[in-house]
């Protein structure tokens, strides 16, 4: 879970709570459809502090968009009130307690009064990646690697809630000061994802690579263009499958936001630059 500020939605967990429930309301769907959907999938009992988070956040943007239902709000209200649950809840915010329990009787405040009247919400357009598989793409870094570049190809697409279509990516290993051509990215092989280097090591590990990352995007002005240029389009070296981690769904991806990526590239480089050589002979891995 990411934390960026010190309000209430600078939390991944209660941004993707409020965004789903605000996707959803876009979608056109019941009001009481959507509440049991996500009580369903996010009234987690094993972790207190995820679920009293998602108890507060959707009867917070319930209310702000005249939408509140009763047991919404009572299942909040009997959170905040209890001031033992809501100490030991905040102790968790890693030095934001007093900040958040600060907000948190705001949004208890504001719960109890009178509700506006319900927004209509303009249907969501869903997003649909337009780059095509074997779309090559030279990504600049701004983190700590200023005008220093990555590269990294489409090669496959990805479901993001509720619905829109993502590209899954191969991330290239290096990071360059010079541009390369489409030809010098085909010779290079790509990095894996996720997993620290050790993972591979153990001796009963058995499944395939986390290759891919599913770059999640609700809309087109999500993703930076200006850090990003097309140099072409490569067919997909076809043994490339065969190393992939894959499930009953078929081959995995790790979800990741377009603001993380660099940060997660930086660091992901770092565990893996001196490692290569073991996850190749592992795995025979070739060349893209």
């Amino acid at each position: 879970m990411g934390t960026w500020g010190k309000g209430l939605y600078d939390d991944d967990y209660a941004s993707d709570i409020r965004n789903e429930y605000i996707h959803a309301l876009e979608l056109k769907k019941d009001n009481y459809e959507i509440t049991k959907e996500m009580i369903d999938a996010y009234d987690n009992d094993e972790d207190l502090y995820e679920q009293v988070l998602f108890w507060i956040v959707l009867a917070d943007t319930q209310w702000n968009y005249g939408c509140l239902l009763p047991e919404v709000k009572e299942k909040a209200l009997s959170y905040i009130s209890n001031q033992n649950l809501m100490s030991e809840w905040a102790s968790e915010c890693e030095g934001l307690s007093e900040y958040r329990l600060e907000e948190i009787n705001g949004i208890s405040k504001k719960i109890v009064s009178k509700m506006p009247e319900p927004i209509t919400v303009k249907k969501s357009k869903l997003f649909k990646c337009s780059w095509k598989i074997g779309d090559v793409f030279r990504y600049t870094l701004s983190e700590g690697y200023d005008k220093m570049s990555i590269y990294f190809v489409k090669c496959g697409e990805g479901i993001w809630h509720p619905g829109h279509i993502c590209p899954e990516i191969y991330v290239f290993r290096g990071i360059y000061s010079s541009k390369l051509s489409i030809n010098d990215v085909s010779k290079i092989k790509i990095i894996p994802q996720f997993y620290a280097p050790s993972a591979y090591k153990k001796d009963n590990f058995s499944e395939g690579i986390l290759c891919r990352l599913l770059m999640l995007n609700t809309s087109n002005r999500i993703v930076p263009r200006r850090k990003i240029e097309m140099i072409g389009n490569k067919k997909l070296n076809s043994r490339l499958i065969e190393y992939e981690e894959k499930d009953s769904s078929g081959v995995c991806n790790y979800p990741m936001k377009w603001k993380d990526f660099d940060k997660y590239l930086i660091n992901n480089w770092n565990k893996w630059k001196d490692e290569f050589n073991m996850i190749d002979e592992k795995f025979n891995l070739s060349a893209f």
